[in-house]
Parts: C-alpha cells; sequence; structure tokens
C-alpha cells in the first residue's frame, strides 16, 4: 500500500470513529431542536407531556387586570400541556379565571382551582393553587383535592389532581406546594406523608409528581438539611438540581422550585427538564419544566 492510500485509510477510519464518539458523548438534541439535559432513551421523538411549576408572585387582581401581563402570562403557559401555579392571591377568586378566559382566546384550557388555602391554621398565607391544562393533550380525572392538614404541618396545604394524556395511554397525578421560607425544611419533611396520602386517594394510581415553590435552597435550605430529608434517601428523583436558578434575579443562584418524581413508571420516562426566567415582568420565579415521554400506564 502507497503511503497516500495508506494516509486516505487512516483518515477515513479516524473520521467514523469521531462520528461514533460524537454520537456518544454529545448530549442528546430533544424533539423541539434544543439540547436536552439528560440524554434521551434513544435518538428517537416520542410524544411527550410538557409539564411545568410557576409561582406567579401575588397574582390577583392587579395583574389579572393588567392586559399586557395577562396576556404575557397566558402566551407562557400556552407552551406546556399542564402547568401548575402558586401564589395565587385574589379574595375575590376571579383572577384565576381571568386567566383561563385569556388562555382561551387562542386555545382551549381547563382549571382546577384549590380552595383557599391557609383558613384552616390561622395562616397568614392564605393562596391558591391552581393547575391549567391544554383540554387537546391532557383530561382532568377529577377535581383535585387538598391534603387535610390536620396537625397544621403546612402553612398552605398542597393540592393534588390527577390527569390523563389524550395522545397516549398514560395518567399521573400532580402535587404542587408552596413552603413558607422559614418552615421550607419542617414541612419538606411532610411532603412524604402528602405522597402517602395521595396513594390512598389514587390506590390504582403509579405515576406522582410532586412541584412547587419549595425553596428548597439557600437561606430557607442548607445542603446538608436537605441531605437530611426523607426525600433524599434515594427513591426519590429531584429533577431540578440544587445548582440551578429557578429564581429571575440575576444575582441570585436558588433552586427555590422543583420537581421530585417518587419511584414509580413515569421516572424512567423523564426527559430532561427546562427553566425558562425570560418572565421577570410578571414573575420573580422562573417557570421550570419537564417532559414526559409515551409509555403505558
Amino acid at each position: 500500500m502507497s503511503l497516500t492510500a495508506g494516509l486516505i485509510v487512516f483518515i477515513l477510519i479516524a473520521s467514523v470513529s469521531a462520528s461514533t464518539l460524537t454520537e456518544y458523548l454529545s448530549p442528546a438534541k430533544d424533539c423541539d431542536g434544543g439540547v436536552s439535559e439528560r440524554m434521551m432513551a434513544d435518538g428517537d421523538c416520542p410524544h411527550r407531556l410538557n409539564i411545568a411549576s410557576w409561582n406567579l408572585q401575588v397574582f390577583g387582581q392587579s395583574k389579572a387586570n393588567d392586559n399586557m401581563k395577562i396576556a404575557t402570562i397566558a402566551n407562557v403557559i400556552r407552551d406546556y400541556d399542564v402547568v401548575a401555579i402558586q401564589e395565587i392571591k385574589d379574595a375575590q377568586m376571579t383572577a384565576p379565571y381571568f386567566l383561563q378566559d385569556e388562555l382561551e382566546k387562542h386555545s382551549e384550557f381547563g382549571i382546577l382551582l384549590s380552595n383557599r388555602t391557609g383558613a384552616s391554621c390561622q395562616s397568614t398565607g392564605v393562596e391558591q393553587f391552581a393547575f391549567y391544562y391544554n383540554v387537546e393533550t391532557i383530561k382532568a380525572l377529577d377535581s383535585g383535592s387538598s391534603y387535610p392538614n390536620n396537625d397544621c404541618a403546612f402553612t398552605r396545604e398542597p393540592f393534588a389532581a390527577r390527569f390523563q394524556s389524550m395522545e397516549f395511554d398514560s395518567d399521573f397525578v400532580l402535587i404542587t406546594a408552596h413552603l413558607k421560607p422559614d418552615d421550607a425544611i419542617l414541612e419538606m419533611q411532610s411532603l412524604p406523608e402528602v405522597l402517602e396520602w395521595a396513594r390512598f386517594q389514587y390506590p390504582d394510581e403509579d405515576d406522582f409528581i410532586i412541584l412547587g415553590d419549595l425553596n428548597a435552597d439557600c437561606n430557607y435550605a442548607s445542603q446538608s438539611q436537605l441531605a437530611s430529608l426523607e426525600l433524599r434517601n434515594g427513591n426519590y428523583d429531584w429533577i431540578i438540581p440544587d445548582n440551578a436558578s429557578t429564581n429571575t434575579a440575576e444575582a441570585s443562584s436558588c433552586a427555590y422550585d422543583r420537581i421530585i418524581i417518587p419511584s414509580g413508571e413515569v421516572e424512567e420516562h423523564i426527559d430532561g427538564f427546562k427553566i425558562d426566567c425570560e418572565v421577570s415582568s410578571v414573575s420573580d420565579h422562573c417557570i421550570i419544566s419537564t417532559k414526559i415521554s409515551a409509555h403505558e400506564a
């Protein structure tokens, strides 16, 4: 073999090897063209549900009646199949429906709304939770339930509801919470009890997702405190990592907002996460999300 021919063969082999190496080492691209934070299971693009959580920072009459802000909020929510909303503060309890009306100017969205939380424990943190869901892709299987909170373990009792995908045979329960900053660790210690309550409420369900503003970082929850939690015992997958920033303030690097997956079927079908902080005009919290790929319930 001549020197030239050998060099050509070497280059071809090197090119193939480099291509193969890139295929295994490069992050997988998701079906929206972006790069997933986690490797996809394969190169295919399965049907996926886009599930999000967002603290809307004192969402009440003021924001609901601000045409620009309500339109901005609706435009963000429309990008997702179902969104858990925290920090609805409206004594009239009409602001959530103003947002639903804004959403439905372009697509049909349903709403599940909790009662005003905290009243039973004489809390000053009275709020509501809401789930907004795109009815073309998601079906609500019930109207939702609030955690009984008989021992006042929470300033604002978590809210749970069961949903089903309209595109593939999969259902799941979402549990949303907004933990009191100064009691974040204490309230996180009680979240496994909320999960057990939800399992009792939905005995034939295997897939549960906890999501919301848990204030699970920085001054409210140190790494050592987090490590001591039952939620960190290896039976839960924290989708939003500790080094993330979910606050829109540029100087902040705190992962207050979290998505936690208890061990179960859905854990194997989570496709990465996304944190969108281009929402500072309407909230001090980023919107966090994850995607669930198609799987049989």
